[in-house]
């Protein structure tokens, strides 16, 4: 199984090529894309442009397997790519980040969506516009799990509509 990227990794990665978006947003992106069933098309919408290089593939390769692997599996292992040691601020900026990218892949995809699916669309544009200016206490650290989690069910829930295993003619 590949293993997640270090946020942190990601992130200065990100930010020594200059690319348009950030670690947490760009995980969002690709999964939105693997659960939809359009996981190679990563580069149509990262490097519109056609920037890509080398680098970028390898690494949006890897992610995007890696987001697969773990959104295919039985352990419920998918978990948001988000800071490990940061504030409640930053982990908050980077759940709209990763809400943002999400919701902004879907919208360009624009795949049919069973009613639950649509509803945590819906969430997920709020959760974008999350503020992030928070004060670290437990009730804020207990209501930003819970929304990090509303986030991790939602791309499973999106992966599993996306991925029925097909009917077999009688």
């Amino acid at each position: 199984m590949t293993t997640q990227p270090r946020y942190d990794a990601l992130a200065a990665l990100i930010a020594t090529r200059e690319w348009w978006f950030g670690a947490s947003e760009v995980q969002g992106i690709l999964s939105a894309l693997v659960a939809c069933n359009q996981g190679g098309r990563w580069a149509e919408i990262l490097f519109a442009q056609g920037e890509i290089d080398t680098i970028a593939h390898e690494a949006f390769d890897r992610l995007s397997r890696q987001i697969e692997e773990t959104l295919a599996a039985d352990a419920l292992s998918y978990q948001l790519l988000l800071p490990e040691d940061g504030t409640l601020a930053a982990r908050a900026e980077a759940l709209a980040a990763w809400a943002q990218g999400f919701t902004v892949a879907i919208h360009w995809l624009q795949p049919e969506l069973e009613d639950d699916a649509r509803a945590f669309l819906a969430d997920l544009e709020e959760i974008g516009k999350l503020d992030y200016d928070l004060d670290d206490n437990e009730e804020n650290r207990r209501q930003l799990t819970s929304l990090e989690e509303h986030c991790r069910m939602g791309a499973l829930l999106i992966y599993t509509e996306n991925h029925k295993p097909q009917e077999k003619p009688a």
